[in-house]
């Protein structure tokens, strides 16, 4: 809709230039939300760092393998 609706200003470049204008528009705002985003977390790093250790860290550990290792598994060539 956003795409369409820029496609209709009169400006004087072809339509495929204006709406790669758009394009680059929507990667440097999507640049600027990553760069915000992770300025916020190194910022903030100490609030993400876990309290609880201990059996947490196992149970996480067991998580997380079998999501790994399931493109191992698979025929990916």
């Amino acid at each position: 809709m956003a795409g369409f609706l820029f496609s209709l200003i009169p400006l004087p470049f072809t339509k495929i230039f204006q709406l790669n204008i758009l394009a680059a528009i929507y990667c440097s705002i999507a640049v600027g939300v990553f760069v915000y985003a992770i300025k916020y977390c190194l910022d903030h790093l100490s609030s993400f760092e876990k309290k609880i250790v201990g059996f947490t860290n196992h149970l996480t550990t067991l998580m997380i393998l079998p999501g790994a290792a399931l493109p191992l598994l698979t025929r990916s060539y």
